[in-house]
């Protein structure tokens, strides 16, 4: 048996994560340390979730280009500490 998922799968799941980091990111919240430990999947793949908000800040507060979470993780902005106008979750 291999180990993965179908691009089937895997383009439902994509999908719904970017669809909850666009919700957040309407509501001005930056998850900040989006990881797979991070990111509940029902057994039928048909329910996605984030969780572990502990680090996650206001757009408004501009926290969201500080170096936290896990740096595996970090989207190359925030490792170069370059300045963007928008959240960097992916």
């Amino acid at each position: 048996m291999s180990e993965g998922f179908s691009e089937g799968i895997s383009r439902v799941l994509s999908t719904a994560l970017i669809e909850a980091l666009l919700h957040l990111h309407s509501k001005g919240i930056v998850h900040r340390d989006v990881k797979p430990e991070n990111v509940l999947v029902s057994c039928d793949y048909d329910n996605l979730k984030l969780c572990d908000f502990k680090v996650a800040r206001s757009i408004e507060d501009r926290e969201f280009l500080t170096m936290i979470g896990t740096v595996l993780y970090a989207t190359p902005e925030v490792l170069l500490g370059e300045p963007t106008d928008k959240p960097a979750d992916v």
